[in-house]
């Protein structure tokens, strides 16, 4: 108690001062409680405490205790509390005290200095006559001295926020193991024997609705809740530490703006730069993310209005919402728009993204699950590391089974904090017994090696290779444009009058260096934070198919790295064609003979009914035809060209190696 009072000796309430407040009677009414009451107390440990009770207009009463230094309410001195213990005690139930894994409190996901603790206008008493909290103004209608803790031998709740291995549904399914084709998987909400054995097995990230709540929400996991707030809950649910919101994530912007594209050959035609598609991403990212609809941060706010909760003159905004996304090369422009973090459709293909980055940009990136593991994750960490992010991957039932334990732990080892499992819709969905296992699996590799905190993880590549403004590769299908747009070919011509792919062959090259010379990278876009995110070396491929790399203050190199000789031969394409000139609409038969020399042609292309893996030995590339399909995994092309124009076939192989061989035809519709 001694230590309390020599905090509370420069101001006038004394130690073990309580006092009661209620809502002003303007706001009485309409406030979502109905009383008020602080206590400045020592806990056990000696530590000054402030406990507050609250009494709900709905639910039952809860109470809170932060041990807090400073101690006035100010909002400046709430801003520069230190907070060395909370606990929690709602209704009838055992305190809770919230600690972080790593030591130390673990304070809930919303803003409690901010929003959801008392705050004054001054700092002379600590139990003034007003007070706002929740959006209203408190008037104080008791007070007295002698008070002491209610809260005592709280359960300890450790939770790792660190590292959250989750599905996006609350739901399995039935049948317990794969189906292949067309057919659709059956799904069964979660039982509560069915949580016990997610949690041992190691998930600790939940999608719940209001009875799944009550089954988990005083275990060691986080979790989401969707709806559910008319029968109360609120303010009370704010105050746990495992609470993050309703919005587990924003879908997919950059597969929506391509779809968009491929889809409208008119709007496709208006685009003039890299720079356009840059800025609508990050515009239709920052609105979403903004805004009140199903992925928006103010979508929880909306429905507690909507279940008549009134919250004054305050705005809730979820703290944490990450994109889930197709599109890697998305990440850095979707961080920019303000999401929280990155989460990878991960679809991932033994060796097929160096293999597609050798052939179509020139280079000669080693051909390993290791390198293929680093371009996707250098997107991600370099993103998150400039915006102050995070980023993980998400399993996918397409991704190549024997992939999915390796890239788990490569992306724990690289700092991810999401490791997450899709959960519905036939081929994407990943088996609830495959989930169990490869948590089981990354939970024990991440028990055997410990990792630095993530903060420290997302600092550890050396050397930023940097993209212009609006550049990105292609998505897990590589096709053959920004974007995936067929009319950001790369080919086309930029501002200096350099094709995109001369660009873009020095960011694969430099990626080559970096995965040869041992050097940890990550890949961004050109930004002024690039500069400020602390690399030794950053790699800036230029518009005019340069590079610069700067070292700190200094220009170390101007010359493009040089790929050893790629030696041996590339395979053979020979293409057959119907002809190739005629009325509009054109039907066009392509076939593409492919002659293995030096390496197999193994390029995926799905899966057949009974899962096993599609190869073929060439993708076609169709260049602006309106309404048509534009890429095709396959062999054989059978393309009718409805309207009139020149239009552009590019047919592409490569083999394990990453050798190319490319043939280029010309269709005229008249």
């Amino acid at each position: 108690m001694l230590t309390l009072m020599a905090i509370l000796s420069s101001v006038t309430t004394a130690p073990g001062s309580w006092a009661t407040y209620e809502p002003s009677p303007v706001y009485a009414s309409r406030a979502p409680f109905e009383s008020v009451r602080l206590a400045w107390v020592s806990n056990e440990h000696g530590e000054p405490c402030l406990e507050m009770w609250v009494r709900p207009t709905r639910g039952e009463d809860f109470g809170v205790q932060v041990a807090m230094d400073p101690v006035p309410l100010t909002a400046e001195a709430k801003a520069d509390a230190v907070v060395s213990r909370y606990r929690l005690l709602e209704g009838d139930e055992r305190p809770l005290e919230y600690r972080h894994a790593r030591g130390g409190p673990l304070l809930p996901a919303f803003e409690l200095m901010r929003d959801f603790l008392p705050t004054a206008d001054t700092g002379e008493t600590l139990l003034p006559d007003h007070l706002r909290y929740l959006g209203f103004t408190l008037v104080r209608t008791d007070r007295g001295a002698g008070a002491r803790s209610r809260m005592y031998r709280p359960q300890v709740l450790s939770l790792d926020p660190e590292l959250l291995i989750g599905t996006g549904r609350n739901f399995r399914d039935v049948e317990l193991e794969r189906i292949w084709g067309t057919e659709n998987y059956g799904f069964s909400r979660f039982t509560r024997d069915e949580y016990d054995v997610m949690i041992d097995a190691g998930i600790n990230l939940y999608v719940v609705d209001p009875e799944q709540e009550g089954w988990i929400h005083r275990r060691p996991v986080f979790y989401k809740r969707h709806g559910g707030w008319g029968g109360g809950g609120y303010p009370a649910t704010f105050y746990r530490s495992n609470f993050l919101g309703e919005v587990l994530f924003q879908d997919e912007p950059g597969h929506y703006l391509r779809r968009k594209y491929q889809e409208d050959y008119k709007a496709a035609s208006k685009i003039q730069s890299p720079n356009q598609l840059a800025d609508e991403i990050i515009h239709m990212a920052r609105s979403t993310h903004e805004g009140r609809g199903s992925y928006g941060s103010r979508k929880m706010m909306r429905n507690l209005q909507a279940s008549y909760v009134d919250l004054g003159d305050m705005e809730i905004v979820e703290p944490e919402i990450p994109v889930w996304e197709t599109l890697q090369s998305a990440a850095f422009y979707e961080l920019k728009a303000g999401l929280d973090g990155y989460v990878l459709e991960a679809r991932m293909y033994d060796g097929l993204y160096p293999q597609a980055l050798n052939a179509f940009f020139d280079a000669r990136i080693p051909c390993t699950q290791e390198a293929t593991f680093d371009y996707y994750m250098s997107l991600f960490r370099g993103a998150a590391r400039v915006w102050n992010g995070d980023w993980g991957i998400a399993i996918y039932g397409h991704m190549d089974q024997h992939l999915s334990a390796p890239a788990m732990r490569h992306a724990y080892d690289m700092g991810a904090r999401y490791l997450w499992y899709w959960t519905s819709d036939h081929g994407h969905h990943m088996p609830w017994p495959e989930q169990l296992e490869l948590t089981r699996q990354i939970r024990a590799y991440a028990r055997a090696h410990p990792r630095l905190p993530i903060d420290e993880l997302k600092g550890a590549a050396t050397t930023a290779i940097v993209m212009p403004y609006g550049y990105t590769f292609g998505s897990e299908w590589v096709y053959d444009s920004l974007f995936d747009i067929p009319l950001m070919s790369h080919d086309r011509l930029n501002s200096h009058g350099v094709p995109y792919r001369d660009v873009l062959h020095v960011v694969a090259t430099e990626m080559e260096r970096c995965v040869r010379e041992g050097i940890e990278f990550d890949i961004v876009v050109a930004d002024p934070r690039v500069r400020q995110a602390g690399y030794d070396e950053i790699v800036w491929a230029l518009e005019d198919g340069g590079v610069r790399v700067d070292r700190g203050d200094r220009i170390a190199r101007t010359t493009p790295y040089e790929s050893p000789q790629a030696g041996g031969r590339p395979p053979r394409l020979t293409l057959h064609t119907t002809p190739l000139r005629g009325p509009a609409p054109l039907r066009v038969g392509i076939e593409a003979i492919v002659e293995e020399r030096d390496a197999p042609v193994r390029m995926p292309a799905g899966r057949d009914a009974d899962g096993d893996r599609q190869y073929v030995k060439a993708y076609a590339f169709v260049d602006y035809p309106p309404g048509q399909q534009l890429v095709y995994r396959t062999h054989s092309v059978d393309c009718t060209f409805a309207e009139p124009g020149t239009y552009r076939v590019s047919v592409w192989t490569w083999d394990v190696d990453g050798r190319s061989a490319r043939r280029e035809l010309k269709v005229v519709a008249e």
